[in-house]
């Protein structure tokens, strides 16, 4: 089945189901792409009535052309008019909670930092390891080490396909990547020059889904993915990181798409000096961790940061510092992991940090040299570092 046909074919299921069938209507409008002429103000019962039993109708057909066919000189409701409808809380009361995407590495505290239909963000400076720990995601979703998840530093990962969309990296590179790490071959789902997903419209100064959007998610969901990853956020959005109401908008999108396809999004995005240097103070890490505006902090569900300790191949910390269904603080203290002893494959669990184990972490920071500084007296280079000139260096 393809669109409308896939579409209509829930409708006899929605019955009572106000809410349901609104959503129904709006994405049979969507498909059909009519346009209602701007002199109208409101659509009238009968319209509402009559586009219902197109919709009936075509629900009991079996193709798509004689789906479509049911709306021929059906007038579509103008969006908007029915009315909301509220029901008890109740209603949902037996409905399983959105399954956890990634989640704490801990036997009694599985704090989720992203689950179905949400999105979170992973945060931190260039050449962190940010694109590493993402393909690190992919390989233990692929690899799982229990009954429905792996594992990778201090993460769990539903074990479920993973989508990257790298508007900073070349397949060829993400696949150099899991090859170092030892990743299964198809472990990591790419596509070469993603299409920008939201901008502005010249015309209106509006922000909105981009020519490419519908495509590009139609293509991530024949993959059935556990995990989508944008690498970065701003750069789907044409390099956007101010425009509060912008972004809102793009994060509101993608949780539509999450929840139609029953998946998380891990947004990467470059954090600030600012937060860099809060670290380093001991300060606890807010909304200002990730560059632009504070709503990349705020909208998203989960928000892990992930900083160096020093200068080069120095132990990474990654925190959770957002996780609005369950407990953050925690984190994990990560050594940077290598294959062959000269070639960089990512990163690697050294000890499970929880709230007290991260405010340690940080006072540990306030006596290290900042990263991107040697530290006083040492004039040693590892064989294959990014100092080394490895290919495969830490981003």
């Amino acid at each position: 089945m393809t669109d409308l046909l896939a579409i209509v074919k829930a409708w006899p299921d929605a019955e009572g189901d106000e809410n349901r069938r609104q959503d129904i209507r709006q994405t049979v409008r969507q498909i059909l792409s009519e346009k209602v002429p701007s002199e109208r103000k409101s659509s009238n019962q009968s319209e509402q009535t009559t586009f219902d039993a197109a919709i009936a109708a075509a629900s009991a057909t079996a193709t798509e052309d004689e789906a479509r066919a049911c709306f021929k000189d059906v007038p579509s409701p103008m969006p908007g008019t029915e009315p909301v409808v509220f029901l008890p809380s109740s209603k949902w009361r037996k409905d399983a909670p959105p399954a956890p995407v990634i989640w704490r590495d801990h036997e009694e505290f599985a704090d989720a930092v992203l689950s179905v239909g949400e999105v979170a963000v992973l945060a931190g400076a260039g050449k962190g390891g940010k694109s590493y720990l993402c393909v690190a995601l992919a390989k233990a979703a692929a690899e799982p080490t229990h009954a429905g998840y792996g594992q990778t530093c201090g993460l769990r990962i539903a074990a479920r396909p993973v989508v990257i969309l790298s508007y900073e990296d070349s397949p060829k590179r993400i696949d150099m990547r899991a090859e170092a790490m030892g990743a299964p071959p198809d472990a990591v789902l790419v596509t070469d020059s993603p299409p920008s997903l939201y901008g502005m419209d010249r015309k209106s100064r509006t922000w909105e889904r981009s020519g490419a959007w519908k495509r590009t998610w139609d293509g991530i969901a024949a993959c059935k993915p556990g995990l989508v990853v944008i690498d970065t956020g701003p750069k789907a959005m044409h390099g956007e990181t101010l425009d509060p109401g912008a972004i809102i908008g793009f994060l509101q999108e993608l949780e539509s798409e999450a929840k139609a396809g029953s998946f998380g999004v891990l947004i990467t995005a470059h954090d600030t000096k600012v937060a860099r240097d809060s670290a380093r103070r001991g300060d606890a890490v807010d909304a200002g961790v990730i560059a632009g505006s504070a709503q990349w902090h705020d909208s998203p569900r989960g928000v892990l940061h992930l900083t160096k300790e020093g200068p080069g191949d120095s132990p990474r910390i990654l925190e959770a510092v957002k996780c609005s269904y369950g407990r953050d603080g925690w984190g994990a203290r990560l050594d940077v992991l290598y294959k062959d002893e000269k070639v960089y494959a990512g990163l690697q669990l050294k000890l499970h940090l929880d709230e007290a184990g991260v405010a340690k972490a940080r006072d540990a920071l306030k006596s290290s040299p900042p990263s991107g500084q040697s530290a006083k007296g040492s004039g040693k280079k590892k064989t294959g570092t990014v100092n080394g000139g490895n290919p495969y260096a830490p981003r």
